[in-house]
């Protein structure tokens, strides 16, 4: 199902569809173990630059879902607002609703934190 969705993701251009397959791919990912997630990993990223506000937000929440570490940096600078981040979303800043998105990915991340080892300390 996971290549069908990834698939999807890439050539479908209607905001509904790629929204559902983000965070319906981010779930499958996240059960996957780490190696295995890059792919989705990489179609998430894609996405965070993504045309629509609504489809780069939903990518934003889908790093979180996924829960992946490699994630974890672009999450908190995404929170933070950083040019890196800017860049990354491909515009002049980072709008207030993925910085909020950013929260709740991390929250997500840290509630699925099961010990340090992953770089996501409990609070």
């Amino acid at each position: 199902m996971l290549p069908e969705l990834l698939a999807l993701l890439a050539t479908s251009r209607h905001d509904d569809i790629q929204t559902a397959c983000l965070v319906a791919s981010a779930r499958i990912g996240s059960r996957l173990e780490g190696g295995a997630r890059g792919p989705v990993l990489r179609a998430i990223r894609k996405k965070l630059s993504a045309p629509s506000l609504e489809v780069a937000e939903t990518a934003v929440l889908s790093l979180g879902i996924l829960g992946d570490p490699e994630g974890l940096p672009t999450l908190i600078a995404f929170l933070g607002g950083s040019r890196d981040a800017a860049a990354l979303a491909g515009r002049g800043d980072v709008p207030m609703r993925m910085r909020a998105f950013a929260a709740y990915g991390l929250g997500l991340m840290a509630q699925a934190a099961t010990d340090d080892a992953d770089g996501i300390a409990r609070r």
